[in-house]
């Protein structure tokens, strides 16, 4: 999948109208056939189309993308203990409902 000019490539776009038009015959069969034919004047009928068929699972690229996302996990967590504040100056900012400022309290 590329991006041009913040666009999706033609390709792509083609595919994936394609693939949901093949997905929502059951569903919808007057208008995926309207889209099969004239808009992407693939033959004569959608319903002889068939199912739409998957390539082999790439598991390398899978096991990557993992990785990123376990990495991307760690490091909002990194992230966030770093920028939180610590429990001593959490505690000396907050006055709870007994502090003098609410009129109770110690006098």
């Amino acid at each position: 999948m590329t991006l041009e000019g913040g666009a999706l490539h033609r390709d792509v776009a083609r595919l994936f109208v394609r693939t949901l038009t093949l997905i929502l015959t059951p569903i919808c069969p007057h208008l995926c056939d309207h889209l099969w034919v004239n808009v992407l004047k693939e033959g004569p009928c959608v319903l002889a189309a068939g199912w739409p068929t998957l390539d082999a699972p790439d598991f390398a690229l899978q096991r990557a993308a993992s990785f990123v996302e376990m990495l991307a996990a760690r490091l909002r967590g990194t992230i966030a203990k770093k920028e939180a504040l610590p429990k001593k100056a959490k505690r000396a900012g907050f006055k709870g409902l007994g502090s003098r400022e609410c009129g109770r309290g110690e006098k």
